[in-house]
């Protein structure tokens, strides 16, 4: 039985990892590298397990899943931003 609980939870954390990282390259397509909270590496560095480091903690702590990600629209207002200032500042390059 205990076996089979280890192997469940090994499991699960692999599911969570793959999640993560549909997450992650959704982001990372979108042009967002995110860095993580020191305790999960994402962006380019999602090759770890998705878990918590305190037992404690793992109860409460909820995934983001790849489907609750909207990406806001608002995003090209920041390129058109961007390229206003240089033409206002007159930077080349």
């Amino acid at each position: 039985m205990l076996g089979l609980g280890v192997i469940g939870t090994l499991y699960k954390y692999k599911l969570e990892s793959n999640q993560i990282q549909k997450r992650e390259y959704y982001l990372l397509t979108a042009g967002k590298n995110s860095e993580g909270s020191g305790l999960i590496n994402t962006g380019y560095n999602n090759d770890k397990l998705a878990r918590q480091g305190m037992p404690l903690t793992q109860m409460f702590y909820s995934y983001l899943h790849a489907k609750d990600i909207v990406v806001s629209r608002s995003r090209d207002q920041n390129y058109r931003k961007y390229f206003e200032m240089r033409k206002k500042y007159q930077i080349k390059e």
